[in-house]
Parts: C-alpha cells; structure tokens; sequence
C-alpha cells in the first residue's frame, strides 16, 4: 500500500507525453515547505521541478526553474535543494518483492533549512524505512 495521502496532483503533457506527479506538505516555514512528490510512473527529465515551478512552486536553489531564494553568506544559490529520500524499484527477479531505498537528508541541508524541517524530514524518511523494511520482511 502506499502511504500517501490524498493531496495534489498536477499533469502536463509535453511532446504528447503525460507527466503525472502527486505531493503533499509535510511541513512549512515561512517561505519554504516540505513536500513529499510520488512520481506516477512518469518520469520525464526534469519533471519534478518544472511542474513544481508551474504550479508556483519552485524548488529551493532551482533558478532554472524560477527560484529566488539565494544563499545568505554567498548571496549565491548553492545547490537545488531537491533530494530522493525514499526510492521503491522493481526487483530484477521475479516474484521478490520491491527494492526500497532510503537516504538521509544531505548534510548541507543542516545549516541551510530551520531545524523543525529537517526534524520532519528526517522522521519521514526514517517512517519509510521503517514501513518499507516490515512490508519486505512480510514477503518473504
């Protein structure tokens, strides 16, 4: 089962190609939220952040896509605070279930976003693989 709740979900259609996305927010301060995106078998190069930006959403440090958030220190954006904390892929063998994978917030997110984010981030991610690990536990 998954473990998203219902929230948005927005589709473009590109080259008549559809790119389907659902997220959430986990958690807000002032101008930056938390989101949680499910990509919808979709894939599309760059499709997190280009729908994110055309919903007005643009990724942290993402000037491509419109951000204008900048590093106070450098007055520079410093990376695209985009990250894959939790991946789930087909198992090259048959009938085993999902491989799930988890990864830790980068450290250079630490001193870059308000503490409570991260602590939202990390519990999420730490759920995930929690979740994931029971699920496989069953299956075998």
């Amino acid at each position: 089962g998954s473990s998203l709740r219902p929230g948005p979900r927005h589709t473009a259609r590109s080259d008549k190609k559809l790119a389907v996305l659902d997220y959430r927010r986990l958690a807000s301060d002032d101008d930056v939220s938390l989101l949680e995106v499910t990509l919808r078998k979709t894939g599309r190069r760059h499709q997190i952040r280009a729908q994110l930006a055309k919903c007005g959403t643009p990724i942290v440090g993402d000037a491509k896509y419109g951000a204008t958030r900048i590093d106070d220190a450098t007055r520079k954006v410093a990376f695209v605070a985009l990250h894959a904390a939790t991946l789930r892929l087909p198992h090259p063998i048959a009938d085993r279930p999902p491989l799930n994978i988890a990864a830790p917030c980068p450290d250079n997110w630490r001193n870059r976003f308000p503490p409570h984010l991260l602590h939202v981030a990390d519990h999420y991610i730490a759920s995930a693989a929690a979740k994931d690990d029971h699920q496989g536990k069953e299956h075998h």
